[in-house]
């Protein structure tokens, strides 16, 4: 939170202590004309490192954003445009991701956030059955795009966005069993930089907080 206050600073300093791990992945997707989607958590400074990403290293990106209940949010979303990155609300999500894609940005998705029953699927995470949003698979499908994770980590000299491969689109059954699958895949990579990086996961509400429906199946996870 103190990051994300001083990110008129660290603007001012050019984003110097924010650096990428990983650039290579993404400018072979870019060197084909088309845009990307992003996975990535609440771990690390991440306002910081992305907003760094894309003054500083010049990635272009864009986030998809829901606005926040609290007086910060308009000084938050100042920070965010001022450091060149698109806001697409989730109200707008589908044709803003349209247009940012069309742009070559890359569309940045957290996905570690509880979703209610009818929002999402249950996966595993943690060995716990997690209701998570279909949003990403679902686009990622829709506009044949590749699905990088990316996680802000801490680091003695700043801040890293550490950049991986695409996540390979895999078919199971039928389309629902697809995008649960994916969705699954995605929260497993979460899983992984977290149980690599726990102290940078800044997570406050309660992740689990969706149950399944009594006499269902939640996907096979374990409820311990």
């Amino acid at each position: 939170m103190l990051d994300v206050l001083r990110l008129p600073r660290h603007r001012r300093r050019n984003f110097e202590d924010v650096h990428i791990d990983g650039r290579e992945h993404v400018e072979a997707a870019r060197a084909n004309g088309r845009g990307f989607l992003v996975l990535s958590a609440h771990c690390g400074s991440w306002e910081h490192a992305v907003a760094g990403s894309s003054a500083r290293h010049q990635v272009p990106l864009a986030l998809v954003v829901r606005p926040l209940s609290s007086s910060v949010d308009a000084f938050v979303n100042e920070q965010r445009r001022a450091s060149v990155l698109r806001l697409i609300h989730r109200s707008d999500t589908v044709s803003g991701v349209r247009a940012a894609l069309r742009e070559g940005r890359g569309v940045v998705f957290v996905l570690d956030q509880n979703a209610t029953r009818n929002q999402g699927v249950f996966v595993d995470f943690f060995g716990k059955s997690a209701c998570t949003i279909l949003g990403l698979a679902v686009l990622a499908r829709r506009f044949r795009v590749p699905v990088f994770p990316a996680f802000a980590v801490r680091t003695e000299g700043g801040h890293t966005l550490k950049g991986g491969a695409p996540i390979p689109w895999e078919k199971k059954g039928s389309l629902q069993e697809t995008l649960r699958h994916m969705t699954q895949r995605y929260t497993h990579h979460i899983e992984a930089h977290i149980r690599a990086y726990p102290v940078d996961w800044m997570w406050t509400h309660k992740r689990w907080r969706s149950r399944p429906a009594p006499n269902t199946q939640a996907g096979g996870a374990a409820d311990a």
